[in-house]
């Protein structure tokens, strides 16, 4: 069976439920390459049966999934309205949401109140933004899923691989929201945790 986390309160509790490791070491050892593959944008090496994220999601009507040529439109008509509103988009922009669902510049980021203006003016490219940190988060908790499957499927420990991951999952919801357009490409805090 394959637990689902949900929120951040449920990740934390399973991370400090007392859950151990394996105490196989050659299980140890595959899970620390995978969850070092998952870190570093790397292909894993998935359970033979695991879809990839993107197939697993367009299978979910609740989902709506972005594709990449969606992805880089909305790069595009971003970095236009930016540049109209005479945001310099050479520089790195770090987006997030804030608590009323708003999305705003982070904080420390250039022009700060020249970006908060686009998004406030524009709610086409506001629910673009959400669609596509939705469907970053999704990817992410995917990514660990499968990483959990993988692991169980080679005969680890459900609950210490589960304990395990769920952290790696907590610190992805964490930072859901968060973007950086840089280098003409929308960059996900979510997606870059796992």
């Amino acid at each position: 069976m394959i637990k689902a986390i949900t929120t951040s309160a449920q990740a934390q509790a399973a991370s400090v439920s007392g859950v151990t490791w394996s105490t196989d070491s050659n299980f140890a050892a595959m899970l620390k390459t995978e969850t070092d593959k998952i870190q570093s944008g790397a292909s894993t090496s998935v359970s033979p049966t695991a879809a990839a994220p993107s197939t697993v999601l367009a299978a979910d009507p609740g989902i709506a999934t972005v594709t990449p040529a969606q992805r880089q439109q909305f790069v595009s008509e971003l970095t236009q309205a930016l540049q109209a509103a005479g945001v310099d988009t050479s520089q790195s922009i770090s987006l997030t949401t804030d608590a009323n669902g708003h999305v705003v510049a982070k904080a420390g980021t250039a022009q700060a109140s020249q970006i908060d203006a686009v998004f406030a003016k524009n709610p086409q490219l506001t629910n673009a933004y959400i669609k596509i940190t939705d469907y970053d988060q999704a990817v992410a908790a995917v990514k660990v899923d499968q990483a959990y499957t993988k692991a169980v499927d080679e005969g680890g420990d459900a609950n210490g691989t589960w304990g395990y991951l769920s952290g790696i999952l907590a610190s992805a919801n964490a930072v859901a929201g968060q973007e950086t357009l840089a280098n003409g490409q929308l960059d996900s805090a979510a997606l870059a945790v796992v």
